[in-house]
């Protein structure tokens, strides 16, 4: 087998949906491999917070909508609101709380400091961003909750609107996700 140069202070995991609760789970039972995870429209399984135990301070980003039918951003029962008989995907925390237990579990400072993002776009969405920045080993853990998205990786358009919900053209999950790696490694 060929063997990569992988520098090991720089590896990331980010997902979309069930991608993104996975991504909580991974930073909960590998933060010794993992520098920095971005979920995208998923919290923290609400059976992972009471034995998730990090065992390193980790960076976290997350991208959650406000009107998300499936994994609503309230937390509780992941199902689609619009077809509530596809099957129970489990509870999850709200994004709230999930901000919070990161910010607790890399021992964060204070509260968020919360900035409202001017619309460059006029698709009736607003980006709220939520950053602690004063973390153990330099962590941080930032929130971005854009009032009026639904289920997707914006600015990508959703294949079925009427089903996932509306994207925004105000933030794209590549571009954040990716600067936020560059920002973070392990120390």
């Amino acid at each position: 087998t060929e063997k990569l140069s992988v520098d090991r202070k720089r590896i990331y995991a980010a997902g979309v949906s069930n991608g993104a609760i996975f991504s909580h789970r991974l930073g909960c039972e590998m933060a010794d491999v993992f520098a920095a995870i971005a979920p995208d429209v998923g919290s923290l399984a609400a059976n992972l917070e009471s034995r998730c135990t990090p065992s390193h301070p980790l960076s976290v980003v997350v991208i959650q909508g406000t009107e998300d039918p499936f994994i609503d951003i309230e937390g509780g029962e992941v199902k689609n609101k619009y077809f509530p008989r596809l099957g129970d995907g489990g509870i999850i925390l709200s994004a709230e709380r999930t901000m919070r237990f990161w910010a607790s579990k890399n021992g964060c400072v204070g509260d968020p400091i919360v900035t409202h993002t001017p619309p460059e776009v006029n698709d009736g969405t607003r980006v709220i961003k939520k950053q602690f920045n004063q973390c153990r080993n330099n962590t941080e853990v930032t929130y971005f909750i854009v009032e009026g998205m639904g289920h997707t990786w914006p600015p990508k358009k959703p294949q079925a609107p009427a089903v996932s919900g509306a994207s925004t053209q105000n933030i794209n999950a590549t571009d954040v996700f990716w600067e936020f790696f560059q920002a973070h490694s392990k120390e």
